[in-house]
């Protein structure tokens, strides 16, 4: 996924735009994207809100309907930290975080939604209704001490879930890592709730590999995105 990402407000001088010049520049990179990567069948552009507390309301609405006409996926953030949450209410006077995005059309099954660390059911119903998507970042949510998502509560509620590192979030981009930390997470989470299982080996791979393919809504175009490599020859 190649992404431009939207902002008009809430955010440092030098990375804010008007809302009309965010969605003209986003109309734009779309339809660059897909005149050089025409061919390439897995590379696709993103339309990426920022997160909800640095758009406005018309801005994500805007980027919702570009998403629809473009047949695009949607990429933003969700959830991180409850600092963030209560921002997010208090601008927008919603109940809940994911209101903002259902309510601005942002909700697809092309949606991919970072971290979700305190998604509630309510939310995570949402999610599961338009088959949205979760990319679970643990290096990015640990380093920058946001909290511990319960991916077993996430996978019971049948929602899509993937493994995403959230770049410069934490100290690594490595898929390998974010899948030895998502295990790492899970155990931390059952220290303080018993009642939830943490995930194995075998379900942290799914989720590097088939479970983000699922989330990306590439999973009927990747068979297999990996080396195999002999070492006794």
């Amino acid at each position: 996924m190649l992404e431009k990402v939207c902002m008009d407000m809430n955010s440092p001088d030098n990375y804010v735009e008007t809302t009309k010049d965010s969605l003209s520049s986003t109309r734009q990179f779309i339809e660059s994207m897909r005149k050089e990567y025409r061919v390439a069948g897995i590379v696709a552009p993103c339309v990426t809100p920022r997160f909800a507390a640095s758009c406005s309301k018309e801005l994500m609405i805007g980027l919702a309907q570009l998403a629809k006409e473009f047949n695009a996926p949607i990429q933003t953030h969700i959830s991180e930290n409850e600092g963030e949450i209560s921002w997010v209410k208090d601008i927008f006077k919603v109940p809940e975080y994911v209101d903002v995005y259902e309510q601005a059309g942002l909700m697809t099954e092309k949606t991919i939604l970072a971290h979700c660390v305190f998604s509630n059911d309510k939310e995570l119903d949402v999610m599961k209704k338009y088959g949205a998507g979760i990319a679970h970042c643990p290096n990015s949510n640990t380093s920058l001490t946001s909290g511990q998502m319960n991916s077993r509560k996430v996978l019971s509620k049948g929602v899509k879930l993937g493994l995403g590192t959230d770049v410069s979030g934490g100290y690594s981009c490595s898929i390998l890592n974010s899948l030895r930390e998502a295990i790492a997470v899970s155990r931390h989470v059952h220290f303080h709730n018993s009642l939830s299982d943490c995930i194995d080996y075998k379900e942290a791979f799914y989720l590097a590999t088939l479970g983000g393919a699922k989330v990306l809504h590439l999973d009927d175009k990747i068979v297999l995105d990996a080396a195999v490599i002999q070492s006794n020859t």
